[in-house]
């Protein structure tokens, strides 16, 4: 049955079901068997970090403490790993001895976020159950003595199994007091399931998942649907950038082909990213370029010729102006 008031037994519990859905963001090919592809995953997002070495001939993911003298950038470079099952016990160096893959940059792992928005939702669902419980009491009964308390307790387990309850004295009447308990808001309760969806939406969106967190109860347009699409990128890019950089080292040191690529709905999100990309790109290398319009061969209007009444016209003006000059 669950245990609502156990929080760190239903943290734990949806810690799990987050890492199995997480397990599967990244397809690893050409590791040997000594090294699955979910233990290195298990490693690198409980831990923030896997370190593979070679013993007794096969490839281990390996955890340990670590230490040693810090780098130039305040790095270990020390590693202590002590393996009973294999019988290995040493102190390596993190740069010759073996593969040191980081989860992301920071070490971080997803554990931590796992932790924090499980938590919250945990405590979130405490309020809902209590807010849940309260909605059922309708009444509030006082008692003033034991014998009227029993009375009362038999008569509401009674009603609660489904029987007509009795009171057979009086007594009963004038030793209780009822009164009306506080109306619940129902606002409360929406409100509950919101910050849930929120909290729910939040974590997935951290991890690649596209959920909505948008708390609108109107419908939502294409803009406000695909506005948090580019903050599912930068954390699993840069968590893919680090798996390259270990498995490209692990082939150098250990002459593998291995690759890894991002794996279930992570590689189809991706996908379909560098496609929206390459069309962009496409259609600016494609916007048509306007040119010089080439001459037509519409025939020209030309000047008409003098016609004959032109001719006649001209001659009278000019034996009018003749005639002026002679009486002048």
């Amino acid at each position: 049955m669950y245990d609502y008031k156990n929080k760190d037994a239903n943290i734990e519990t949806l810690n799990r079901y987050m890492l199995a859905r997480t397990l599967s963001m990244f397809n690893y090919e050409g590791l040997p068997l000594s090294l699955p592809s979910v233990e290195i995953e298990k490693q690198l997002q409980e831990k923030g970090f896997t370190f593979i070495t070679k013993v007794n001939d096969n490839l281990y993911a390996l955890q340990g403490s670590l230490g040693g003298e810090l780098n130039a950038y305040g790095e270990p470079t020390k590693i202590i790993i002590n393996n009973p099952y294999i019988n290995f016990s040493a102190a390596l160096d993190i740069e010759k001895d073996g593969v040191f893959i980081k989860n992301d940059d920071m070490m971080l792992g997803l554990f931590p976020l796992y932790e924090k928005y499980n938590s919250l939702m945990i405590e979130n669902e405490i309020t809902m159950f209590l807010n849940s419980y309260n909605t059922r009491i309708q009444t509030l009964i006082s008692a003033g003595d034991d014998s009227t308390k029993e009375s009362a307790e038999l008569y509401i387990n009674k009603i609660i199994e489904g029987e007509l309850g009795i009171i057979g004295e009086n007594r009963l009447f004038d030793g209780i007091k009822v009164q009306a308990a506080q109306a619940s808001n129902p606002e409360v309760t929406t409100q509950l399931i919101e910050f849930n969806q929120y909290l729910k939406a939040t974590l997935y969106n951290e991890v690649g998942l596209n959920a909505n967190f948008n708390m609108k109860r109107e419908r939502l347009n294409s803009s406000e649907v695909n506005m948090n699409t580019e903050n599912l990128h930068p954390l699993i890019d840069n968590m893919l950038l680090n798996r390259e950089q270990g498995i490209q080292k692990l082939n150098e040191m250990y002459s593998l082909e291995s690759a890894v690529e991002f794996g279930s709905i992570w590689k189809a999100r991706n996908i379909d990213k560098e496609s929206l990309e390459e069309n962009e790109s496409t259609v600016e290398a494609d916007e048509p370029t306007v040119e010089a319009a080439e001459p037509t061969d519409e025939p020209t209007v030309e000047a008409a010729e003098p016609t004959d009444e032109d001719t006649e016209t001209a001659y009278d003006a000019n034996e009018i102006v003749d005639d002026e000059k002679k009486v002048t």
